[in-house]
């Protein structure tokens, strides 16, 4: 059995390493995710927000937080089409935001050319928790009857929404500090060793 001194100098020498450790700075690293719809007139579809590892793994980041959105559209159309029912929106799962549905119409794009159209926006109206959930993005065009329709646009491949994340990592102890809590244990444990010959 350890006497009430020796039990109160082991507690207060963990209790200090862990204190320490405890006070360790968390680490906040930015991850960045796009969802980028390949031609007008198609839905994709995503199983959440995330990305995917080096070993293809997919990476959920429910629980984070968007800090910024951005989308980008940028299409060249045939001779003879019309860019005035152009629509592309996103469902974005978030939590405490001003908004979850991002939206770009005809009505925004801006004509650089004949045929040429571009649209970008930055905005901090997604800015909030991101939650576990399915969505998709839609690209399509309504023609005059009000049917959505695919029209064979050429799409920048820039095309698309854009999102930066925040991503908490836990307090892993620095060098120092794991030092110090190795430290605490080595001065605890010739202590230990003592009481027990003495027994």
């Amino acid at each position: 059995m350890f006497s009430r001194t020796l039990k109160r100098l082991i507690g207060a020498s963990l209790a200090a390493s862990a204190l320490v450790i405890a006070a360790a700075p968390v680490s906040a690293a930015n991850v960045e995710v796009s969802y980028l719809p390949p031609i007008i007139g198609i839905e994709m579809q995503y199983r959440g927000m995330g990305y995917s590892d080096a070993d293809g793994n997919f990476i959920s980041l429910a629980g984070a937080h968007i800090t910024s959105a951005t989308v980008l559209v940028d299409f060249t159309l045939p001779d003879g089409f019309d860019a005035s029912g152009f629509h592309m929106d996103m469902a974005v799962p978030v939590s405490g935001a001003v908004s979850q549905y991002f939206a770009v119409e005809g009505s925004d794009l801006i004509q650089v050319s004949p045929n040429h159209y571009t649209y970008s926006l930055t905005t901090t109206d997604f800015n909030g928790e991101i939650f576990d959930s399915r969505f998709a993005v839609e690209t399509y065009a309504i023609d005059n009857d009000g049917n959505a329709i695919g029209i064979p646009a050429l799409v920048d491949p820039k095309t698309g929404f854009y999102f930066t994340t925040d991503v908490i990592a836990a307090a892993v102890p620095e060098p120092s500090e794991a030092m110090l809590l190795a430290g605490g244990l080595l001065f605890v444990a010739p202590l230990v060793a003592r009481r027990r010959k003495k027994s």
